[in-house]
């Protein structure tokens, strides 16, 4: 009884640490005025359980290096999704190593189906 209490409360005290970090990071996006409608006065608050899993059933990243094209011998890092709908996993954005800086992929206007 006690090893199951002493696990259950290591990974909550994991993930919480994981969450206040990542609370920080969207306060940071906030006051930096990074994303339209967030800005320094934002507040928001997390609730356990959510209140809502949000639009994709899975969010996960990927890193990989291309071996050919224009950013041959890059490194690269995509975002994946995986949206209720479908339950396939998508590409939400991919970022390519430029210089030091990581640079988000521009999408092509094209839709392949």
């Amino acid at each position: 009884m006690n090893y199951r209490l002493f696990s259950m409360s290591l990974i909550l005290l994991v993930c919480g640490c994981a969450t206040t970090q990542q609370m920080d990071a969207i306060e940071t996006a906030a006051d930096q005025q990074l994303f339209q409608g967030l800005d320094s006065n934002t507040r928001f608050s997390l609730t356990f359980p959510g209140t809502h899993s949000g639009a994709y059933e899975a969010v996960d990243h990927l890193n990989f290096t291309l071996d050919n094209g224009t950013s041959k011998q890059k490194n690269v890092s995509a975002v994946l999704v995986k949206p209720r709908k479908t339950g396939r996993w998508e590409v939400l954005t991919i970022l390519v190593k430029e210089n030091g800086q990581w640079v988000n992929l521009p999408k092509t206007n094209t839709n392949t189906k």
